[in-house]
């Protein structure tokens, strides 16, 4: 059992050393002005769509599946035709 523990001991370590450096690859990005987010200053996210948007999406939503369902229950309704 020691080889695996000494194993799992240095993928700990690796892991540790790996996440270290992403650490300051992302400092580093930032400090370029790479990494653009939806934050405001006071560290909330900017609300991304309104609720009267998600209200009309949604309302389009559901027509589009009460139009599929009536499709759906008009061709069941059929008798397939007999050659």
């Amino acid at each position: 059992m020691t080889i695996y523990t000494d194993a799992v001991k240095l993928l700990r370590e690796r892991r540790l050393a790996v996440a270290a450096e992403l650490g300051q690859i992302d400092r580093a990005v930032k400090a370029l002005g790479g990494i653009r987010t939806k934050v405001f200053a006071t560290g909330r996210r900017k609300p991304g769509i309104s609720k009267a948007g998600r209200a009309r999406i949604a309302a389009a939503q559901r027509a589009r599946w009460k139009k599929f369902r009536a499709t759906q229950k008009s061709s069941a309704r059929r008798v397939p035709e007999l050659i």
